[in-house]
Parts: structure tokens; C-alpha cells; sequence
């Protein structure tokens, strides 16, 4: 599958050992429809040290 070759995880690992191209990548993502009218707006306020209170 062709976003599987393009996986954020492995991309870096992928571009560093010549197995896809920048201009590879690129036309991928130009490529990829514009998903904006099917998300939601959210508003989150990151309070500093809470998640390392719930340890």
C-alpha cells in the first residue's frame, strides 16, 4: 500500500537510506485530500506538571 511507504514513523529512517525521495514524498503528500471539513475544532489548555502528578 502506497501510505504505507510513507509512514511518518519510518519516513526519516527511509529518506536517510535512499529508499524514497524527497520529490517522492512531496508529490505524496500533494497528493492527499484536503480532510479539513470532516474534523473538529478543539480548544485545550496544557496545565504544566499534571501528567507528571498522575504517575
Amino acid at each position: 500500500m502506497e501510505e504505507h511507504k510513507f509512514d511518518i514513523r519510518t519516513l526519516e529512517r527511509k529518506l536517510d537510506q535512499n529508499l524514497i525521495t524527497k520529490e517522492e514524498y512531496d508529490k505524496y503528500l500533494k497528493s492527499l485530500e484536503d480532510a479539513e471539513d470532516q474534523s473538529t475544532k478543539i480548544e485545550a489548555k496544557f496545565e504544566k506538571g499534571v501528567y507528571n502528578k498522575a504517575k
